[in-house]
């Protein structure tokens, strides 16, 4: 891709090369470590099973009071612990949810969109090799299934 004055635009020919990769990418304002779910950061000292069962009350309590803001039709959507979490974690209540999306152009907006001081970076990553490696994740933190049997088809 080039640019007004027809350079090569280095940035762009990258996010053209994931965006024909179909990889999965995520833009955050600066470097960091690891990829933590905003319920880790900053519960270190928590045990797993506490930070979950305090997402589970989240979960609940959202539950309870949504019923009484929400459309009728989006009440049948909130039994969905899945869905329940995106909206919660839409709303800023952590979660182990972290956002990801196809769209590497995303991935650039969220990168540079909230910090001109700070270099922001892009992470990507190959979700048809996830898929297949993904699963051991479950085996290694049983408490995360629904059932605690570590199955991925438990989550």
């Amino acid at each position: 891709m080039r640019d007004a004055q027809g350079r090569d635009n280095e940035a762009f020919k990258r996010l053209d090369e994931l965006r024909g990769r179909m990889w999965i990418c995520r833009g955050q304002s600066k470097h960091y470590e690891h990829v933590k779910p905003n319920i880790d950061r900053g519960r270190e000292t928590l045990q797993r099973t506490d930070m979950l069962k305090r997402e589970r009350q989240s979960i609940d309590l959202f539950r309870v009071t949504a019923k009484f803001f929400s459309h009728p039709g989006e009440r049948n959507i909130l039994t969905n612990d899945n869905i329940a979490l995106a909206v919660l974690r839409h709303y800023g209540v952590p979660t182990r949810l972290v956002d990801w999306t196809k769209s590497p152009y995303v991935a650039a907006y969220f990168a540079a969109c909230s910090n001109d001081k700070e270099d922001g970076e892009i992470l990507s990553f190959d979700y048809s090799r996830y898929e297949l490696k993904g699963k051991e994740q479950w085996s290694k933190s049983k408490e995360t299934t629904t059932d605690a049997s570590g199955n991925p088809d438990s989550f």
